[in-house]
């Protein structure tokens, strides 16, 4: 079995983790992401990590904009982000 694991939500959760929690946020990253593929016990494992663009920004929405009640960034977002990247060899498609 193939597991698909969607690197962005961990990204969050692992900053939000840290924050509540201390401790370094790239050993939360990985732990996380350890647990979870250890609990699912798949073979195999593709990372999916979001890139530029984004299609939803540009539909029009007579309510609210796409995620718009989001607040900035989380301390350490890019910092993380560019971690993931570099050391998971992730898919990203515009």
């Amino acid at each position: 079995m193939h597991g698909i694991v969607d690197m962005d939500v961990l990204v969050y959760r692992s900053l939000a983790k840290q924050i509540k929690e201390g401790g370094n946020v790239v050993e939360v990253f990985d732990n996380l992401l350890e647990k979870i593929q250890e609990y699912a016990a798949c073979d195999t494992y593709s990372y999916h990590l979001s890139c530029t663009g984004n299609f939803r920004k540009d539909l029009k929405q007579g309510f609210t904009k796409y995620k718009g009640k989001r607040s900035e960034k989380l301390p350490l977002y890019a910092f993380l982000r560019d971690y993931v990247s570099k050391h998971y060899e992730c898919i990203s498609v515009p």
